[in-house]
C-alpha cells in the first residue's frame, strides 16, 4: 500500500508531451493505455507512436480517422502491417491494403488492391503503394479524363507516375480510334454482305486497313465471320455470273430463232415456246433477260396466233363453193359440125388454162408462213410501215365490196353466152340451115338443172361471202391483203403461161479460185469479228453461187462460214441490246439529277450520240425500245428544257428592250439632226450623256437569239451612226481649232531652238485644252488621240531640240567643271605643305588661276566657289600654323631667358596673369582675387583684350619683353602658367 501511494503518476500520462513520447515504447503492445493515448493524446506524436505499438485493431481504425495526417499514415501502415499475412477483407480502407501490399504480395492481395485502386485511383497512387502497384493500376484504367488530369498532376511529382499515366491515355485514345475505325470497317463489311454485288478492290483495301488496327477478339471474331460470308458470297456472285451468261447466250440464241418463227414447224415453236418459259424460272434472270423472253413469247405467240388464223382462212378459201360448168346442146344438124369442131378447141383452152389457175392458187396458199404477218418486234423495228398498213382496212373492205359484183357478171356470163347460142340458132334456121328451131327434152331438163345448180351456187357463194367478210374483220391488214390475192388468183380465169427454166452455166476454174479466194477473206473477217463486212462478202458469195454453179464442197462451205456469220449477228444484236439498256439506264439515272441544265443536257445529247452511233454500227433498235428511250430522254431533260425556255422568254424580252434602246437612239439621233432656230443652241454634252446611257443599257440589254441578234445589230448601228454623224458634224470646229494648234506647233518644232521657242511650245499645250469650247460634243478617242499624238509629235521635238542644246552647254560647262576640280585640288594639297611660304605663293597662284576658268553652270558654280574657299581657308591655317610655330619656339626661348626667383614678385605675377587673360586660359584658385582685380583695372583703363590669334602672339610677346625690360623675376609656378598661355595662342 506504501508503494501505491508514493509510486506517483505513470510517465505515459505525464503533462511532459517529450516523457509520454518516452514511456509509449515501454508500454506493451496490448496494453490499454495504448488505446488511452491514440484516443485521448493531444501531442500528435504521441498518438503516432502509440499507433505503431498497438495490435488493437479498434484503436487502428480510430487512429485511421484522425486529423493529423501523420498519426492517420502511421495507423494505416500499422494496420497494413497487421492485416498482411491472412486473407484480406472487404471493409478494409484503401491505405491499409497499399501498406499491406507492402509486406505482402499474394495474388488475393493484389487483387484487392486492384479492386481498391479501380474504385478511386487518385487516392491510390497518394497511398503508400508500392510504385509496381501503382504502375498496374495505371495501366488497367480507364478513364481518359481521369488520367489527364493526373497527368498534368504527377508530371509535376513524380514523373515516372506521370509519363505511365500519360502513355496509358494514349494508348486508351489509339485503342478507341481504332475501335471506331474497325466498327467502320465492320459496318461497310455488313452492307456489302446486305448489297447485290461486293467490290473487291474495296474489299481488299479493307482488308489491309484491318490488318494495321488493333483490336479485341469479339471484333476479331465478328470481322472473320463477315470476311468468311463476303467470300463465299463472291463466290456464289461468281458462280451466278457464270450461269448469267449462259442464261444470256440461251436467250440469245431464242430470241434469235424467235425472230425467224415463220420458218419453223408446229413442233419446233412448241418446243421453242417451251425453252423459253423454263428460261423464265432461271434464279439468276435479270429485267433485261426477262424483256427479251417476254419478247420471244410475244413473237411465238403472235406466229400461233397468225398460223391459227391463216389456217382459218384455209379452210375458208378450201370451203368456197365451185361455179358449176356451162351446159352445151349437143351438135344435131351437119351444118353445126363445123362450128362445135371450133369451138371444141376453146373450151379444151379454157380448162386448160383453169388447171394451172387451181394449182397456182393451192402453191401460193402451200407457204403461208412466208408471207404471214411480221412479228410484233419487225413491226415496231418499222413503225413507219406498220402505221401505213394501219391506214389499209377500209381500201380492203372496199375491195371486197367491189369484187362481189365483178364475181355476180361473172356468174352471169354462161347464161349470156347460151341466149346468144339460141339467138344464133333461130337466125341460121331463118337463113334455111338445118338447125332445130326448138330444143329437144333433154336438153330442157338439162337447162332447168343447171339454172338450179346456178341458183344453189349463188346461194352459197353468197354465204360463203358473208363469212368470208366476217373472217377478213378479225385479222390484220397484212393477212388481210394477202388471202384478198390468194382470193383474185382462184377467181381470175386463166394465168399467165410459166416462164421457162433458165440453165444456170456451170462455175469455171477462175470463178472457183474467185469464189475461195472470196471464201477465205470472210473467213478472216469473221475471225476478225467484222460482223457488217462477213455479211457483205457472205451476200456478195451468195449472189456468185446464184448467177453460177458450183461444186457441193464451196456451197457446204459457204453455208458454214453463212452460220458463223449469223452467230456473229446474233451476239452483235445481244450485245447491242445490252448497250442500249445501258444507255437506257443512264438516261433513267438523270431523271431528277440536280446537275445544271447546261451539263443536264450535254449528258443527255451524249447519250443520244451513242445511240445514233449503235444504230449507225448495228441497225436500228426496235420501236417500242425507241419510244421508251425517247420518252425517258424527254423526261430526263424535262428541267433543261424548262430551264431554256425560260432563257428563250428572256432572250425574247431582251430583244424587246433592245428594239427600244434602238427606238430612242434613233429618236435622239433625229433629235441631234434636227435644225436649230436663230439664236438656238443645242446642249451636246446632253446628247453625249444621253447617248452614253443608251450604249450603257446596250451593253446590258442581255443575250437574245442568234437569228435575231444581227437584226438588231445593223437597226442599233443604223440609229448610232445617224446620231454619230451629228455629233461629228458638230466637232469639226474644234478638230480644225486643234489642227491650227498643230501647224503652229510644227512651225516652232522647226524653228531654231531658244527660249521664245520653248515658252511658245508651252503656250500652246496650255491652250490645247483651255481654249476649248464648252458647248461643243467631246472628240472621238481615237481622233482626240490622233491630234494629240501628232501635236505631240511637234512639241516633244521643240523639247528634245532644247535638251539637245543644253545637252551641249552641259558637255562645255564639264570641262570647265572638270578645270575647277583640278585647281581645288591644288589648294587641297598647299594645305598638306610644310613651307609656309610656299603655301602663301601657292595661293596667290591658284586665285589667278580660278579667276581665268571659263564659267560653269549657276548650281554647280555656288558648290564649286565653296569648296575652293574651303580649301583656301585649309591652306591659309596652315601657312599660319606653320608660320606661328617659329613665333611660338621663340617665345618659348625668350621665356626661358626670364631669371628664375623663388620669392613672388608683384610684377610678374600681374604680367603673369595678363597673360593668361589674353590666352584666355584659367587661372589657378588661390589668385582667383587678382585675376579679378587684374580684369577690373584692364577695365578701368579702358583697354580691349585682343581676340585675333596674331592679336594675341603679339600681346603675349609684348609680355615677354615687358619682363626683360623691368627685370621682374618669376617663379617656377609662374614660368609654367607662361608655358601654358603661349601654347594656347599658338593652337588658337
Amino acid at each position: 500500500m506504501l508503494k501505491s501511494l508514493f509510486a506517483g503518476t505513470p510517465k505515459w500520462q505525464s503533462p511532459n508531451a517529450d516523457e509520454r513520447l518516452t514511456a509509449v515504447a515501454d508500454l506493451a503492445a496490448d496494453d490499454p493505455a495504448l488505446a488511452t493515448l491514440i484516443a485521448s493524446d493531444a501531442d500528435a506524436r504521441v498518438r503516432a507512436a502509440a499507433v505503431g505499438r498497438t495490435v488493437d485493431v479498434a484503436s487502428l481504425k480510430t487512429a485511421h480517422n484522425d486529423a493529423d495526417a501523420g498519426v492517420r499514415a502511421a495507423a494505416a501502415s500499422r494496420w497494413g502491417h497487421l492485416a498482411a499475412g491472412g486473407a484480406p477483407s472487404d471493409d478494409l480502407p484503401l491505405a491499409v491494403i497499399a501498406a499491406a501490399l507492402r509486406d505482402d504480395s499474394s495474388d488475393e492481395w493484389k487483387a484487392a488492391a486492384a479492386k481498391a485502386a479501380s474504385s478511386d485511383l487518385t487516392a491510390w497512387l497518394a497511398s503508400s503503394a508500392t510504385l509496381g502497384s501503382k504502375l498496374d493500376a495505371i495501366n488497367a484504367a480507364t478513364d481518359v479524363a481521369l488520367l489527364d488530369k493526373l497527368h498534368l498532376y504527377w508530371r509535376d511529382h513524380d514523373k515516372r507516375l506521370g509519363k505511365a499515366c500519360h502513355d496509358r491515355m494514349e494508348s486508351l485514345q489509339s485503342r478507341d480510334k481504332a475501335a471506331q475505325e474497325a466498327d467502320v470497317l465492320l459496318a461497310q463489311m455488313q452492307s456489302w454482305s446486305d448489297a447485290d454485288e461486293v467490290p473487291l478492290t474495296r474489299l481488299v483495301d479493307t482488308q489491309r486497313a484491318w490488318a494495321k488496327l488493333s483490336v479485341d477478339s469479339e471484333r476479331k471474331t465478328q470481322f472473320d465471320t463477315l470476311l468468311a460470308g463476303l467470300q463465299r458470297k463472291m463466290q456464289n456472285e461468281a458462280v451466278a455470273r457464270r450461269m448469267h451468261e449462259a442464261l444470256a447466250m440461251q436467250v440469245a440464241g431464242l430470241s434469235l430463232k424467235s425472230k425467224k418463227a415463220a420458218e419453223l414447224g408446229n413442233d419446233e415453236l412448241t418446243a421453242l415456246a417451251t425453252e423459253a418459259t423454263h428460261a423464265q424460272s432461271s434464279p439468276v434472270l435479270d429485267a433485261g433477260l426477262a424483256q427479251q423472253l417476254q419478247q420471244v413469247h410475244a413473237a411465238i405467240a403472235a406466229e400461233q396466233q397468225l398460223r391459227e388464223r391463216n389456217a382459218a382462212g384455209e379452210a375458208l378459201l378450201a370451203a368456197m363453193p365451185v361455179r358449176p360448168a356451162p351446159v352445151k346442146r349437143a351438135d344435131k344438124p351437119a351444118a353445126k359440125k363445123d362450128k362445135s369442131k371450133a369451138d371444141a378447141p376453146v373450151a379444151v383452152e379454157t380448162v386448160a388454162a383453169a388447171e394451172p389457175t387451181q394449182a397456182e392458187a393451192e402453191t401460193v396458199a402451200e407457204p403461208g408462213a412466208d408471207v404471214a404477218t411480221p412479228t410484233a418486234t419487225t413491226v415496231a423495228a418499222l413503225p413507219e410501215t406498220a402505221a401505213d398498213t394501219a391506214s389499209e382496212p377500209a381500201a380492203s373492205t372496199t375491195e371486197v365490196a367491189a369484187t362481189e359484183p365483178m364475181a355476180a357478171s361473172t356468174t352471169d356470163a354462161p347464161v349470156a353466152a347460151a341466149a346468144t347460142e339460141a339467138t344464133d340458132t333461130a337466125e341460121s334456121a331463118a337463113a334455111g340451115t338445118s338447125v332445130a328451131s326448138e330444143p329437144s327434152a333433154e336438153e330442157q331438163h338439162a337447162a332447168i338443172a343447171a339454172a338450179q345448180q346456178q341458183s344453189a351456187y349463188e346461194a352459197a357463194h353468197a354465204e360463203w361471202k358473208a363469212k368470208w367478210a366476217a373472217w377478213l374483220a378479225t385479222v390484220d391488214a397484212t393477212t388481210r391483203e394477202h388471202f384478198e390475192k390468194r382470193l383474185h388468183a382462184l377467181e381470175k380465169p386463166a394465168a399467165a403461161p410459166r416462164p421457162e427454166r433458165t440453165v444456170v452455166p456451170r462455175a469455171e476454174d477462175a470463178d472457183l479460185a474467185a469464189a475461195n479466194e472470196a471464201l477465205t477473206k470472210l473467213a478472216e473477217l469473221i475471225a476478225a469479228g467484222d460482223v457488217r463486212g462477213s455479211r457483205h462478202a457472205a451476200t456478195r458469195l451468195y449472189q456468185q453461187f446464184t448467177a453460177k454453179r458450183f461444186p457441193k464442197l464451196e456451197e457446204q462451205r459457204l453455208n458454214e462460214l453463212d452460220g458463223e456469220v449469223k452467230r456473229l449477228e446474233s451476239w452483235l444484236k445481244w450485245s447491242d441490246g445490252q448497250a442500249r439498256d445501258g444507255l437506257m439506264a443512264k438516261a433513267e439515272a438523270l431523271k431528277g439529277s440536280p446537275l445544271p441544265p447546261d451539263q443536264l443536257a450535254k449528258e443527255i445529247r451524249a447519250i443520244q450520240d451513242e445511240w445514233k452511233a449503235l444504230d449507225k454500227k448495228n441497225g436500228g433498235a426496235p420501236k417500242p425500245k425507241w419510244d421508251k428511250f425517247n420518252a425517258v430522254c424527254k423526261e430526263a431533260y424535262a428541267p433543261a428544257k424548262a430551264h431554256f425556255d425560260s432563257l428563250r422568254k428572256q432572250r425574247n424580252e431582251n430583244a424587246s428592250g433592245r428594239e427600244k434602246i434602238i427606238e430612242a437612239m434613233a429618236a435622239l439621233g433625229d433629235e441631234a439632226a434636227a435644225p436649230l432656230a436663230e439664236g438656238q443652241t443645242r446642249d451636246w454634252h446632253d446628247l453625249e450623256k444621253r447617248k452614253s446611257a443608251l450604249f450603257d443599257q446596250w451593253k446590258k440589254g442581255g443575250g437574245v437569239a442568234n437569228a435575231a441578234w444581227k437584226a438588231l445589230d445593223e437597226k442599233f448601228d443604223v440609229a448610232l451612226k445617224k446620231l454619230d454623224s451629228a455629233l461629228d458634224g458638230a466637232r469639226e470646229p474644234e478638230i480644225a481649232r486643234r489642227r491650227r494648234l498643230i501647224a503652229q506647233a510644227e512651225e516652232l518644232a522647226k524653228a531654231t531652238p531658244s527660249r521664245e521657242t520653248t515658252d511658245a511650245t508651252i503656250t500652246l499645250q496650255r491652250r490645247w485644252a483651255a481654249e476649248r469650247p464648252q458647248n461643243l460634243p467631246h472628240l472621238r478617242r481615237k481622233d482626240e488621240q490622233k491630234l494629240w499624238d501628232d501635236f505631240k509629235k511637234h512639241t516633244d521635238a521643240v523639247f528634245k531640240a532644247r535638251d539637245a542644246q543644253r545637252d551641249q552647254v552641259k558637255a562645255q560647262f564639264s570641262e570647265a567643271t572638270k578645270a575647277r576640280y583640278a585647281v581645288i585640288d591644288e589648294v587641297k594639297a598647299l594645305a598638306n605643305g610644310d613651307d609656309a611660304k610656299a603655301i602663301d605663293a601657292g595661293i596667290a597662284a591658284t586665285r589667278t588661276k580660278w579667276r581665268n576658268l571659263p564659267f560653269v553652270e549657276r548650281e554647280k558654280a555656288r558648290d564649286l566657289d565653296r569648296k575652293f574657299d574651303d580649301a583656301l581657308v585649309a591652306a591659309k591655317k596652315r601657312a599660319t600654323v606653320l608660320s606661328r610655330g617659329s613665333v611660338i619656339e621663340a617665345m618659348k626661348n625668350t621665356l626661358a631667358a626670364i631669371t628664375a626667383t623663388e620669392a613672388a614678385d608683384k610684377t610678374a605675377a600681374a604680367l603673369v596673369i595678363d597673360a593668361e587673360l589674353i590666352a584666355g586660359i584659367d587661372s589657378p584658385a588661390e589668385i582667383a582675387t587678382a585675376r579679378r582685380m587684374q580684369q577690373l583695372r584692364w577695365l578701368s583703363e579702358r583697354r580691349q583684350l585682343p581676340t585675333a590669334p596674331d592679336a594675341k602672339i603679339t600681346a603675349i610677346r609684348t609680355l615677354l619683353g615687358a619682363f626683360n625690360a623691368t627685370g621682374a623675376k618669376i617663379t617656377l609656378g609662374e614660368r609654367e602658367r607662361l608655358t601654358r598661355a603661349i601654347e594656347a595662342v599658338g593652337a588658337a
